[in-house]
């Protein structure tokens, strides 16, 4: 596997407790090379956060990576 396209992130989710007693959906993220942490409340911002986060490294990292050495004949 190629390390430098590969990234691995933590997602915890928790139900946090309320004075309703219903609770309330919690997640963070955490990246394990770098440990930014990011927290969110709503699960499409989670989501989004995920996708956003997968396509802007993959492009970046496939326009910076070296070229695959040809294939023999």
């Amino acid at each position: 596997m190629n390390t430098r396209l590969s990234r691995v992130y933590v997602v915890r989710i928790w139900l946090e407790p309320t004075q309703g007693g219903e609770g309330v959906w919690r997640a963070s993220v955490t990246e394990t090379r770098t440990q930014e942490r990011r927290y969110f409340t709503n699960p499409e911002e989670l989501k989004q956060f995920l996708e956003t986060c997968v396509s802007l490294r993959v492009i970046s990292e496939v326009q910076t990576a070296p070229p695959h050495p040809s294939e023999p004949d």
